[in-house]
């Protein structure tokens, strides 16, 4: 009953903010999104059981639970302990909890999220997911709403599916975990950066919303703005280069170039100084470090890129081709030895078997055009292909690959669904280039 009575509260709460957000959207469109919406409030509910009652440990256990001590201290005086929860959240240091100070910035703020969650759930671990749910799926909400009038409409359904139904990035969105909680300051930094791009927006809440996505995926996984920076440059390059042009194939503007550039260099110098773990100066390292604990560390889901880590720039770009292999597609089926290996295998070989279709209903050539017509695509290339390469580098295990890249996801499955044709061609690619060459 402690339990029902929260997580009742938190559904009922997620259902009329639902119906809210409905509005604006066709009924097909509809049926998909409260499909899953509801897939979400059931990976929530099983990332409970396989987490707690199935394993019994687990990330997602330690925030709640080392949140649950200072939601406690805030129900017996809110006031004297709230100013600590906030802290966490801010990753600095607390009045009454300084073992909780010692952890890595980005597990304070779990914990703070954590804190916050357990006082709001009255420590009903199904309420908390469920919340972060709710929270995770509107943010991908936000994602679709951000591109959909930049597609054409018969792309709609597709990007709604590729963006909030597929297995991995739903399940592992829906708990107590920081991919979960960067999911949605990505989707609320998306919204912001589509709507600076549209002049008729409101610049204060399109602004409004980047600062805080980008605050919130800055406090939990700070690696994911450093490929959204330069994609977003990319984007701003690219639209105003076309516009220039009127449309035209996109010719180079040094000027643009150079503030698209400048843009994105700052916005990565700066999460530098912020937070130097993430210092272009300290990326290598970190990759050689990740990599040498991945090689130290054996099981059944692990994997090495190389024998030895490299320790050079140079020869970690060596790995580049491997790493956005192993990101892009793996696991493989033959490399499934679980059940939730093999759900994922099933996925990711769904995944590459849209990429190898929708290269060869346009070819190449046509795929890589379509591509550079489009600024929301480019964007949604360039970070793929960034986030791609850092957590190819960086994992070393199958079960965390399928985690950690869920942030790339819904940009990955957006590009694929729009360089899918609706119709297969009446005849190979190849073909109808030879017979149209042919003509006088």
């Amino acid at each position: 009953m402690l339990e029902l009575i929260p997580s009742f509260v938190t559904i009922l709460f997620g259902v009329g903010a639902l119906g809210l957000a409905l509005r604006g959207y066709v009924r097909r469109e509809q049926g998909l999104i409260v499909g899953a919406f509801a897939l979400h409030l059931f990976a929530a509910l099983a990332q409970v059981f396989i987490t707690r009652d199935y394993y019994g440990y687990g990330d997602m256990l330690s925030f709640f639970r080392h949140g649950g001590v200072v939601a406690d201290g805030m129900r017996e005086d809110f006031w004297a302990f709230a100013p600590d929860a906030v802290a966490l959240l801010f990753q600095q240091q607390t009045i009454h909890f300084g073992w909780l100070d010692e952890s890595s910035p980005a597990t304070a703020t779990m914990y703070g999220i954590g804190s916050w969650l357990n006082y709001l759930t009255q420590g009903s671990l199904y309420a908390a997911c469920l919340l972060v749910a709710i929270g995770s799926f509107f943010g991908k909400l936000a994602m679709f709403r951000a591109f959909r009038s930049l597609f054409p409409e018969h792309l709609h359904q597709r990007m709604i599916v590729g963006m909030m139904w597929m297995p991995s990035t739903v399940f592992w969105s829906c708990g107590i975990l920081k991919e979960s909680i960067a999911m949605i300051g990505l989707g609320a930094a998306t919204y912001g950066l589509v709507r600076l791009t549209d002049t008729s927006s409101s610049t204060l809440r399109a602004s409004l919303a980047l600062g805080v996505g980008a605050v919130i995926m800055g406090l939990v996984k700070t690696y994911i703005l450093g490929p959204f920076a330069i994609a977003a440059g990319a984007w701003y390059y690219w639209q105003r280069g076309l516009r220039l042009s009127g449309g035209q194939a996109l010719t180079l503007r040094p000027f643009h170039f150079v503030v698209a550039m400048a843009l994105a260099m700052g916005v990565v110098i700066g999460i530098g100084q912020i937070f130097p773990r993430y210092a272009l100066d300290n990326l290598v390292e970190e990759a050689n470090h990740l990599q040498e604990v991945g090689q130290r560390v054996t099981g059944d889901s692990t994997y090495a890129l190389t024998s030895t880590a490299p320790t050079s720039a140079a020869g970690q770009l060596a790995l580049a081709p491997l790493a956005l292999i192993t990101a892009l597609a793996r696991p493989f089926i033959f490399e499934a030895n679980n059940i939730m290996a093999l759900i994922s295998a099933l996925e990711m070989s769904f995944v590459l078997g849209l990429l190898l279709l929708a290269l060869y209903r346009r070819g190449a050539r046509e795929s890589w055009q379509v591509i550079m017509r489009s600024p929301p695509l480019v964007f949604a290339l360039i970070f793929v292909l960034l986030f791609a390469l850092g957590v190819g580098l960086t994992t070393t295990n199958m079960g965390t690959l399928s985690r950690y890249r869920i942030p790339m996801m819904p940009f990955y499955m957006m590009l694929l669904f729009a360089l899918l044709p609706m119709r297969a061609p009446r005849q190979p690619v190849r073909l109808r280039r030879q017979r149209f060459s042919a003509r006088p």
